[in-house]
């Protein structure tokens, strides 16, 4: 693999660009990159986001494992953004993105069983009192929801971890409209904005995938009642990192490198995770081949946040300068990166903060068999 190549085959998370810097192992082992399974990573790299309007939300969902592709005939995955979305499709991911969790008795709806996919969704924002059904017997799982009725839905699940102060936006539209306070109450919080004069609101319109995720987005960014401390955040990214660079730096055989693994299970999830794991393997791949590395760093770990919210943070990460050179058979090269990244963080359900993913390119050889992303 030439050295061109590499540079575009290194996403730009921390743990991956201290494992290769922009320099070419390959080259000091005069082959190409070996082959090594990245079928973990393909569920990532969408191919139907660029240039999107909501292409940063829709990005940041698939990272965070919110939602997943749809596994398209050439082994690629898409979002289909513009497609409309279900109420139980919408369902499942308030609850998954909220952990809701609920014992208390639910309505009975005679066209959700036991059985179908959606059954446990349905029951836990039925029982919290979320939704009211189509009708006072029916559901209607497979029916498009509307604009209006995932406002209504988002204000009633955020209803105590989001501030709906302000004022609301005067929408020509939602007069006489059953759910208009709910509209209104989304307005004031910026949850919703309205087309683009910004004077109507569409609320019986079917809601595309991507009209329905940048509104959750917008309230879970908004959630502020249980902030975490930015020590929790900073210390996690990097005492990640430096742990990780003590794994390389005392490494010396191919095992010695798979604790990198350990490293990250213990502060990475999603993409983040996948990502490392496979450029993880792929170094073991080159320390089995001869290939040796040796790692030096320079400078101090420091981090910021740069923004958070009950459940989701972002956290800009300086790691100083790494140096790595790879030698094999005597010829060896040397590559240097200052580290700056970007890094997503997510609370899980046991209430531990993990890194999912963040400003990246998962970029990968064609020999992976994963298609370039079109994230960013």
């Amino acid at each position: 693999m030439e050295q061109s190549a590499i540079r575009r085959f290194i996403g730009s998370l921390s743990l991956a660009s201290l494992l290769f810097l922009p320099v070419s192992p390959a080259a000091a082992a005069g082959s190409g990159a070996p082959a090594v399974d990245a079928t973990a990573l393909k569920k990532y790299a969408v191919t139907d986001l660029q240039g999107h309007w909501a292409q940063d939300t829709l990005t940041d969902f698939v990272q965070a494992g919110i939602i997943n592709g749809y596994a398209e005939t050439d082994s690629t995955f898409a979002v289909r953004p513009q497609n409309n979305i279900t109420r139980a499709e919408f369902v499942k991911i308030l609850v998954q993105s909220l952990h809701l969790e609920s014992v208390a008795e639910a309505k009975t709806f005679t066209d959700v069983q036991p059985g179908n996919w959606y059954f446990d969704y349905v029951r836990i924002v039925s029982s919290l009192g979320l939704v009211n059904g189509a009708s006072d017997t029916e559901f209607a799982p497979n029916k498009e929801i509307t604009r209006g009725e995932i406002a209504t839905l988002i204000v009633r699940a955020f209803e105590k971890t989001v501030s709906f102060a302000g004022t609301a936006k005067e929408f020509s539209d939602v007069n006489g409209y059953w759910g208009k306070s709910y509209v209104e109450a989304a307005s004031q919080a910026g949850i919703v904005t309205g087309d683009v004069n910004g004077t109507t609101f569409r609320p019986n319109d079917n809601s595309t995938r991507a009209e329905a995720m940048v509104m959750l987005q917008r309230a879970l960014h908004k959630e502020n009642t249980d902030l975490p401390d930015d020590a929790t955040l900073t210390e996690l990214v990097i005492n990640q990192d430096q742990a990780a660079y003590e794994v390389v730096k005392n490494a010396t055989q191919a095992e010695d490198y798979g604790k990198l693994k350990d490293v990250i299970a213990a502060a990475g999830t999603d993409l983040y995770k996948a990502m490392n794991d496979y450029f993880t393997d792929v170094l073991i791949a080159y320390v089995s081949e001869g290939v040796t590395f040796e790692y030096k760093h320079e400078g101090e770990w420091t981090a910021e946040v740069v923004r958070k919210s009950n459940r989701y943070a972002a956290v800009q990460l300086h790691a100083g300068t790494y140096t790595v050179t790879a030698t094999k058979d005597n010829t060896s090269n040397t590559g240097t990166r200052e580290s700056h990244d970007l890094l997503y963080l997510k609370k899980m359900p046991d209430g531990s903060w993990k890194i999912y993913g963040g400003k990246l390119q998962p970029t990968l050889p064609a020999s992976s068999g994963v298609q370039p992303s079109q994230t960013k």
